[in-house]
């Protein structure tokens, strides 16, 4: 049996991907993100992970340095390092140069989204849709 512990209290999570359609079952890019809030509102804990941007899932470094600060600071630096730390590639869904902005994108709504979730909202995650094949360079 798989044993899964239950989330702290004031915890959240949420995945936020960017697609061309949904009936394709790759994203052009998706993030990840894992968070705690103290007493204050400040983020506690976080944890980010980035999807389609590099050969295998990435796990956004060095995110220590962001406890203790707010929600919306945390969110903004964590979407600057996850456009710093993608490794991705061109091919025919997108240019490595429209992956390494979206997913920064992706990675502060996904923080944004977990953050709320843990401030106790119940909120659904948009669809995030690409404007179609050939994604700007």
């Amino acid at each position: 049996a798989v044993h899964i512990p239950a989330p702290p209290a004031r915890a959240g999570s949420a995945y936020v991907r960017l697609e061309y359609r949904r009936a394709m079952e790759i994203a052009v890019v998706g993030a990840a993100a894992v968070v705690t809030l103290a007493d204050d509102g400040a983020v506690a804990t976080l944890a980010v992970a980035l999807t389609a941007v590099a050969p295998i899932i990435l796990s956004v470094t060095g995110l220590d340095a962001l406890v203790g600060l707010g929600v919306t600071g945390a969110a903004a630096a964590v979407g600057e390092m996850a456009a710093t730390q993608a490794t991705p590639i061109s091919d025919v869904r997108a240019s490595d140069r429209y992956r390494r902005h979206t997913v920064g994108v992706m990675a502060r709504r996904a923080v944004e989204a977990a953050a709320r979730r843990a401030g106790g909202e119940t909120i659904a995650i948009p669809v995030n849709r690409a404007i179609g094949i050939g994604a700007p360079s």
